[in-house]
């Protein structure tokens, strides 16, 4: 699925491409995190995506975030951030250990779930246990792995009460659909993905070379950022983002605009200095950049952001 010249031609930019005058408009940036942010993941294989992920949500504006995870990811968490970020641990992804997770919690507004997790059959019983009893007072980014869970159990999030943000890339999106949209035009893609947040009453983000941000009402297209963003860790980072705007109290669907604008703008910054050897944690490290250059637009008078 690629946007043709053609497809962009098609396209009213002053509504349906992602600005820095949409961040101005939508997001709010003038008082201090409300919310707090905790992000659930991380396995003996890919111990370093929940890091990503709560690094990024530090960069965007979230002052309290926490890592739940088992054992050998929370002592690598500690070696790296020490006291920057608050960590729990439980013994393993099964439904004790998601029950220990919902423990957790009962403060965090907002819950980013994915990142780095290993499904295995008894992981599969215990999201099957978190989702069904996630407060409904929650805003749920569900990400990587949890995605081809969700694809195989939509009662699920058709029965969650609360704010839902899904985040999959094109093959993820034909998980969830059911259907093949690799051949089919961006802009059908777009009605394909409002269909679904209709029926689901979710948010989305597809990733791919231009992404689909999207509710059932409404959409934008992201055409910031460089190839080489695809790169592993770059997805687990932009979740962490779209979870720092939501921990300044913006909705989900303007979250979700300014984490993708601000991670793929922040790309920019490294690919003109690094070229193609660009890792996720260089990135990450350039969001207070983006951050002055939103300052430096004209209307925006403070933000709180951290280098």
């Amino acid at each position: 699925m690629e946007f043709t010249p053609r497809d962009l031609a098609m396209i009213n930019k002053n509504e349906s491409v992602i600005s820095l005058v949409d961040l101005l408009k939508l997001i709010n940036f003038d008082f201090a995190p409300k919310h707090k942010v905790m992000v659930i993941g991380g396995s003996k294989e890919i111990p370093g995506a929940p890091l990503l992920t709560a690094n990024a949500a530090k960069k965007c504006g979230a002052k309290a975030v926490a890592i739940t995870s088992t054992p050998e990811v929370i002592d690598k968490a500690e070696i790296i951030y020490g006291g920057a970020l608050m960590l729990k641990t439980i013994n393993d992804w099964s439904v004790e250990g998601f029950k220990q997770a919902l423990s957790y919690i009962k403060k965090y507004k907002v819950i980013v779930i994915g990142p780095g997790m290993y499904l295995t059959r008894k992981a599969r019983q215990g999201l099957r246990y978190f989702f069904k009893n996630l407060p409904s007072d929650k805003v749920v980014i569900i990400d990587a792995n949890v995605i081809d869970f969700i694809a195989d159990n939509k009662d699920l999030l058709k029965n969650m009460k609360t704010t839902k943000i899904l985040t999959p890339n094109t093959q993820e999106f034909e998980m969830l659909l059911n259907k093949k949209v690799s051949k089919t035009k961006p802009l059908q893609v777009v009605q394909l993905a409002k269909k679904f947040c209709k029926q689901y009453n979710t948010n989305l983000l597809i990733k791919g070379k231009f992404d689909i941000v999207c509710n059932a009402k409404h959409y934008k297209l992201n055409i910031s950022g460089v190839p080489v963003l695809g790169v592993a860790g770059s997805g687990d980072s932009i979740v962490g983002c779209i979870a720092g705007f939501l921990s300044l109290e913006n909705n989900a669907f303007s979250s979700i605009i300014a984490g993708v604008y601000v991670y793929t703008r922040a790309g920019e910054y490294v690919f003109e200095e690094e070229g193609y050897s660009l890792a996720p944690e260089d990135v990450i490290n350039k969001i207070p950049y983006v951050m002055k250059e939103l300052l430096d637009f004209g209307t925006v008078t403070t933000m709180r952001f951290y280098r």
